[in-house]
Formats: C-alpha cells, structure tokens, sequence
C-alpha cells in the first residue's frame, strides 16, 4: 500500500536533485562575476522552486535556506548586487547544505534541524550587498547610476535643457520638428556614453519616427515613455531630469488623450487577452504620464491579470465588462485631464476584483466540469476527453481530495490503496493553502458526496489525512469539444524510472531473440528441406494423385512465403521499435558533464591555478547505462589535467601563454559512435619521460624502446601501476587511475587514443558505442561452444594450411599481410578442451589486442550478428577474458570475449 506515497516522494527527490544540479553547475561553470541575465534568471528559477518544492511538503528549514538565496539572486537580477566570487562561493554552500538537508529529510520524510550556521552566512552576504552607504549621500550620489559623477550631473541638467524641446516634434512646422529630431538625435548621444540604453534607443526612435512623418499618436506614445525614463533618473539619483519641463511642453497636446485611451479600450473589448495586457501596459504609461497615479494603479491591475493569461486565450466576457467599466471611467476623466479619486477608483477595483475573482471560479471550465486553471493546465487531452465523456453521459461526478499524506502514514496508505483500487482518478498535484501542504486528486465517482465521505471516514475516522472534500460543479456552458480544448503551452513531461525503461529494453530484447529464432526456423530450417521431399514423393503417385498433392504443397510454399515476409516485416517494426528504446535510454551528456564543473573548480583552487573548464555538445546524448560507469574516468582525467599537464599561471606567463588555463570537455556525435574529448593547452605529454618511468617500473625491457611506436609509447600510460610523478599526494601518483579509465573503457566497448604535442596541450578521445548494450559480434565455436568477439576488435578471418604455420622466437605464429602475428589456440587461452587434429584447414581470428595484432585459432566460424548484452552472472563475471552474455535465435547462451583480455593472457609464457 505504500508503493504509492513512495511514488510521490521519489518524485520529489528527482525534481529537487535536477534543481538542485542544475544551480551547482550554473555555480560551477563561473569563475568571475561574468553572469550574463539568462543565467541569474536561470538560479533566480531553480531556487524559487525547490523554496516551492521544499514548503509543499513542509520542510520549512529547507525552504528557508532556498529562501535566503532567492533572496541574493534577486538582487543581483534587479542589478542591486554583483554576484562576486564571493557570492558563488556562499551560494554553493548553500548547495551543499541543501543537498544533505535534501537527502536526511526524504530518508526520514520529515522536516529536518535548522540550518543556523549558513543562514547566517546568507544573511551577512545578503545585508553587505544590499545594505545601503553609512552616510546620507548627496542627490546624485543616493544610487550613482554611473561611475563618472560629474557627467552624470552636467547630463541631467543637459536634460533639464533640452527634453521640453522634444515637444516640438508634434508641432506642424517641419522645422520645429527637424529641431525635435536633432534635439533627440544629441540627447541619445549623452544616454549612450552613460548606459542609459533604454533612454538613448528612445530618443533615436523618436528621431526616426519624426523624419518618417509617423502619426502624432506614435510620437506621443514615444514621448510618454522618455518622460517615464527621465522620471527614473530623478527618483533614483534626486537630480532633476527634465520630466517637469517636458510634462508641460507636452500639456497642450494632451487634448486628444481620451480619444486615445478610447481607442485603447477597444483594444480590450475587441482583443485576445495578450493584446488586452499590451493595451494596459501602454495606458499604465499615459496615465503616469499624465500625472494620474490612481488610474495608473487601477489599470496595473488589469495588466497583471491579463498578462498571466497565454497570449492566444480569448479573454473571458465577464473580465471584459469590468476591464471596459474602467477604461470608460478614465476616457471620462481623461478628457478633463485629471485623476481619478479614491471616491471614484474605490467602487471600480471592487467590482473588478469581484469579476475577475467570480470568474477564476467559473471561467476555467472545461470538459464539462468547472476546472480551476491550474488543474486544467495539467490535463493532458486524454484526461479531458475522459472528464467530457463522464460529463455527458451524466453518470459520475468529479470530486476533489485534499490529503496531508503524512499526517498518518497507515492511513494514507489506506487512503491511497482505497483511490487506486476503488475510484477512478483522473490526475493529482501538490497544493499549498494556508500555510500547510498536501495533494490534491481530482477524481471521477458515480457515487454521491455523501458516500465518498462515508467511505473516506472508515478509513480516516480522526481526520488525521483528509483536509477537504469537495464535488466540482459542472459547467453551464456547452460542453468543450474533443480537440478544441487548448494545448497546454509546453508538451508534459513524464517521468519514468530508469528500472522500468530496463525492464522494457530487456522485454524487447527477448523479442529479438524470439524473432531471431523464428528467422532461424523459416530460412534455415526443416520446413523447406520437408517440402522437397513431399514433391520428390509426388513423383512416385499417379497423375491426378500428384496434381492433387502438388496443389496442397504449392499452397503450403505460398503459406511459407508469407510467413517468411511477415516475419521480415516484424522484424523491421521490431528493429524501429528497438531504435525508439534505445532513445529511452540516452541522456544528454550534460548529466555527466554537470558533475565535473564543481570538482575542477574546487581542485583548480586548491592547486592555485586559473582554469576555464569549458563545456562544448552538452546535448549530445548518450546511454545512460554510460553515465555513472564515466563518471570515475572522466573525473580521473581531469584531475590529471590539472595537476600534471596545467601549469601554475606564473609558468604559464613565462611561457607565453595566458595565465588562465584552458581545460576543455567535448562531445560529438559520429557514425561509429560517441565521442569525448578532454582536451587541456598545458605543457603535454613527455614522451621520453613515460618511457623512462615505464622501463624503471618494469613495465617495459630495455631492449623493447627501439621497436616502440609514439602510439605505444602513449599507450604505456594506461597500464597498471604507471605513474610519472615524483612524489605520491592525495591527488596524484599512486599509479592507479588511467589503468582504471582503460578498464571502464573496455568494459563499454570503448577505446582512447592519446594526441599531444609538447608545450601546446593534450587530447584525449574516448570513443564509445551508441549504446553499452548492443553490440555486433563475430560468433564461432570452440570445443561445441559458441562464442563471440566484438566486430571492432576484428582484423581479419582466414584459413590456413598446417604447414603455413613458423615459429618466431619460440612462438607459433602465421603471416599476415606481410608481418609476423602470434598464434595461440583459443580454447586452450581460456581453459577449454585441447583442439582435435584433423587435416581440415585451420580457422583464423585476427584480432587487434592492445594496438597489437593476435591469431587465434577456433573450430568453426559462422557470421556477423547483433547481440542484446544481458548482465553477467558474478560467477560468469570472474572468468577470464569474458565482458558479456547473450541469447542467440536459437536459445542458446553465448559467451561474449575481450580481444584485449585475450592478448594479456597470450602474452604469458607458453
């Protein structure tokens, strides 16, 4: 009975972790105020959110950490504050309190101790960057909007000047509006220079419409927002601006403002609720303009409302009468050039608010029911269908419950088994009303109130869940159509757990094999052998026998046909559906990409050196079954990065280069598969260094180095316990680590190649599979066995005579395309029976171990085949040289090897 609350929490946990990840790498990614406005949004977003998520469920300590953050992001989004170094250091604190918080409170699914330490730490940052000078400043110093007091000043009294001549441009002389023109055209100049950007594209706006002899109304409107933004600089800085001057010079045009606003209130008649928030915006300014704060403040009343609506809504007719009611009070008052008074907006806000409250109630119907906006914005149209369908069969009710699931566990468990077995629920969310969480379902019953109330108290007698219990009222207005009902603004998402797009992927992989079998049946089974014998038997009946018999068989061929073209033609929807799954099982990259920014960063600061960690194909997808596997040897990596191949800024500046690093993380998509490269500009790999280190360890002969390619050479890195560092430290030099990123790599079905060139950097590009759990093989069989061999580490397959065999240094060994390949007996390698002698020819795999090409003789070689990777049994995992399991068509198990694998154990003495 818990499975359902426990649904509920894991879905808290994944929304709060993608939050929470997403801040940490928008933290992680900065290194300098450098923020651009998207970004602070972004942080501004995730924190308001997870304060959301957090209070929802009543975990109020959590909600007032996030609290304290979206506090200093909204600081900085205002342009009150800087989010420093400083800041990014406090805010990923904040993370990582928040994250164990997170974690401690869904384990015991309760509110956990307050976090004094970092909202006290908030707090401070918080009171330092918004805590206002010591001494009250001069006007022009109460919030410099610039650096350069001086020019400041002289622009505002330049202002003070110039704006009333602005006025000009609605006079009929062309001169007097060339004059206007100009007077814009110099005064935009001076806003450039001191960022005023608003300011100065307005007044080269204005420019432009007076030369293109642009109605008076546009000129107006335009001048109305100059004389909003010159009213800005004075509130903010106490210097007088201009706006007096150019509020009066633009008195005698003002005659026409009623007939204006009247043509704004046809706007809000006859418009979609989109064009109604645009109108009241630009009515907001006129009245401002004007002088008139209490329609100003009347009609951003209407602005909000009508501006949280979609932009393609079509307005509800009852908001319409009372948006019209004011808008014809303030053309009235317009006309006389006054305000509205609190006598007369007092009544209109009533009324207004009465309508637009009535009508939050009444105006979201939909299928049927008298739906609250917020719930049919999660309706997807099958729910809506279902709720129309129950409506006009006029058989069932719709009801909804509001429950606090953790007032009593057991019984909310009750609750939640009696809904899921009982009751058909259309859809649930999570509400907040009165300061206390809870979920609410919107259900549909044939029942009465009365007995989903009875029903709810044998489970709930003490009330101890049950919050509210109400019956949605159906609407009056005819019923909403199947496909007339609006789109919800962005396609839902639905979250599923990975275990189950597993389970799935293992489902159709048995369909694969179930498929393959009967492709084995149909083409290479008995049924074809079967029916030539009939024919041969037909030839041994008389004429009108065999006619007969032969007719049967030839409708039994044609059956046989059709069987086959059917089972190619599944086969291709099966292969389609194969692909769509594997797209369940990819993720962008950014998921393991997100996890590096912080540990570089902190890393980088640790070792005192500037590194840019740059981030390039976040979208790229990969399986996710890659991600956690990735994880250690990207990390691994990285670190190596920046404490071997990373100089210190000071050597870097000796060098030359810049004193900021550059550490690069990349992925692309290629048709052999996923590609990732970590790429860094610092001083490279030392090849005569790896070998010397490699030779001191053992790890090569003395007498190898002369026959050594600068790939193999590079490739010593990667072998167990090679290190070229000097000392041992918590980062580095154990010589454990690109062994391990080997291992992983294999383990994937991957491979790495190594570029570097000295003083310029390193790269190194790891490339994968599409996918971790299918792969193309070879398959054989040795001693009765079928096994496979990935296609990728195939070089070659042949026959040989026993006498093409030699012996080089005491090794079997063949010749292959000119060169000299080691020779050993794959059953033999892995502990099979020894091969029978027969004067058959010999059976050759040439694979590639390790860059190195090996020969291994198997008994049969059959063909290519793709293969649906299943997870190893441990004991199956402790076999030497085997990575993977399979199924083939005919239900058999197949044993998948690693050529690499292969090759270590052949390179031990005979």
């Amino acid at each position: 009975m818990a499975d359902n609350l426990d649904a509920l929490w894991q879905e808290f946990a994944s929304e709060t972790q993608e939050h929470l990840e997403t801040i940490e790498r928008l933290l992680s990614d900065h290194h300098a105020s450098d923020w651009r406005g998207d970004e602070v949004a972004q942080l501004f977003r995730s924190f308001h959110s997870l304060k959301g998520a957090f209070l929802a469920v009543g975990f109020v300590n959590l909600e007032a950490v996030a609290h304290r953050a979206e506090d200093i992001l909204s600081l900085v989004r205002d342009g009150r504050a800087a989010l420093d170094m400083a800041g990014t250091a406090v805010l990923l604190r904040a993370v990582d309190r928040l994250t164990d918080m997170r974690d401690r409170a869904v384990a015991q699914r309760q509110d956990v101790e307050a976090p004094d330490d970092i909202l006290a730490e908030l707090d401070r940052y918080q009171s330092v960057e918004s805590a206002p000078p010591a001494e009250a400043p001069a006007a022009a110093d109460a919030a410099p909007l610039t650096d350069d007091a001086e020019m400041l000043s002289l622009y505002c009294e330049l202002l003070v000047e110039r704006l009333p001549e602005l006025a000009s441009a609605l006079g009929a002389a062309p001169e007097a509006r060339e004059d206007a023109a100009e007077s814009g055209e110099q005064l935009a100049v001076g806003a450039e220079i001191l960022g005023f950007e608003k300011l100065a594209g307005d007044l080269q706006s204005l420019a432009a419409l007076v030369r293109s002899g642009s109605a008076d109304d546009s000129i107006l409107a335009l001048l109305d927002e100059i004389l909003e933004q010159a009213g800005l600089i004075e509130e903010i800085t106490g210097t007088p601006a201009g706006s007096v001057g150019l509020a009066t010079a633009l008195a005698p045009y003002r005659s026409g403002q009623g007939t204006r606003i009247e043509a704004l209130a046809q706007a809000l008649a006859e418009g979609n609720e989109g064009d109604i928030a645009a109108a009241a915006s630009a009515l907001r300014q006129h009245l401002t303009a004007l002088g008139q704060p209490n329609g100003a403040t009347l009609v951003l009343e209407l602005e909000e409302r009508f501006g949280r609506a979609r932009p393609d809504a079509p307005a509800e007719p009852a908001w319409r009468e009372g948006a019209a009611a004011i808008v014809a009070a303030l053309s009235a008052t317009a006309y006389e050039l006054r305000d509205l008074t609190e006598a007369e907006a007092g009544p209109l806000r009533a009324a207004w608010l009465d309508t637009a409250e009535r009508d939050t109630d009444t105006g979201g119907r939909r299928g049927g029911f008298a739906l609250e906006p917020e719930v049919l914005a999660m309706l997807s149209p099958e729910q809506l269908d279902r709720l129309e369908a129950a409506h006009q069969d006029g058989d069932h009710h719709a009801y909804e419950i509001l429950l606090e699931l953790e007032g009593d566990v057991e019984v909310a468990n009750d609750l939640l088994a009696w809904l899921a077995a009982s009751i058909e629920t259309i859809t649930s969310r999570t509400v907040l009303r009165k300061g206390r969480s809870g979920f609410e379902f919107l259900i549909l019953s044939p029942e009465s109130i009365e007995w989903i109330r009875t029903q709810i108290a044998a489970l709930d007698p003490e009330q101890d869940c049950l919050r509210d219990l109400r019956e949605v009222g159906q609407a009056a207005a005819p019923p909403v159509q199947t496909g007339t009902v609006p789109a919800p603004a962005a396609s839902p998402l639905i979250r599923v757990r990975s275990e189950a797009i597993d389970g799935l992927m293992t489902e159709i992989g048995e369909m694969r094999i179930g498929l393959a079998q009967l492709g084995e049946t149909l083409r290479r089974g008995r049924l074809g052998g079967l029916l030539q014998d009939m024919r041969h038997f037909t030839d041994r009946l008389d004429r009108s026998a065999a006619t007969e018999y032969g007719d049967r068989l030839d409708a039994i061929e044609e059956q046989l046909t059709l069987l086959r073209d059917l089972e190619a033609g599944i086969s291709r929807a099966h292969r389609r559906i194969w692909r769509a799954g594997l797209e369940l099982r990819v993720v962008p990259v950014e998921t393991l990409f997100g996890r590096m920014s912080r540990p570089v960063r902190d890393l980088a600061q640790k070792l005192g050196k500037e590194v840019d960690l740059i981030f390039e194909g976040r979208d790229v997808r990969i399986d996710k079954s890659m991600v956690d596997a990735l994880v250690d040897p990207l990390m691994h990596m990285l670190r190596n990065a920046l404490d071997h191949g990373i100089e210190t800024p000071e050597q870097r500046r000796n060098l030359g280069k810049p004193a900021r690093a550059q550490l690069r993380l990349a992925a692309a998509e290629h048709a052999d598969g996923i590609y990732i490269v970590i790429a860094d500009d610092g001083r490279g790999l030392d090849r005569d260094r790896i070998l010397g280190k490699a030779i001191e360890r053992g790890l090569v002969s003395a007498a190898d180095p002369a026959g050594l390619s600068d790939r193999d050479i590079l490739g010593l890195i990667f072998r167990p316990g090679f290190s070229t560092a000097e000392t041992v430290t918590d980062i580095s030099g154990r010589g454990v680590g690109m062994d391990v990123v080997a291992a992983t790599l294999q383990r994937l079905g991957g491979t790495c190649e190594v570029e570097t060139q000295p003083g310029a950097g390193t790269r190194f590009i790891l490339k994968l599979p599409v996918s971790a759990a299918l792969l193309t093989a070879l398959l054989f069989t040795v001693d009765g066995e079928t096994l496979a061999l990935p296609e990728r580490q195939i070089a070659a397959v042949a026959e040989i005579e026993a006498g093409e065999i030699e012996t080089t240094a005491g090794v079997p060994a063949i010749r292959h395309q000119g060169a000299s390949v080691p020779l050993r007996n794959l059953g033999s390698l892995i502990g099979y029976a020894s091969p029978k002698q027969t004067a058959e020819p010999i059976r050759i795999i040439i694979v590639s171990a390790r860059a190195k090409l090996l020969a291994l003789a198997v008994d049969q070689i059959q063909h290519f085949q793709d293969l649906f990777l299943k997870e190893l049994h441990p004991l199956l995992a402790r076999l030497p040289a085997v990575v993977g399991a399979s199924e083939l068509g005919d239900g058999m198990p197949v044993l998948v090897l690693d050529a690499d694998a292969l090759g270590q154990i052949a390179a031990q003495p005979l």
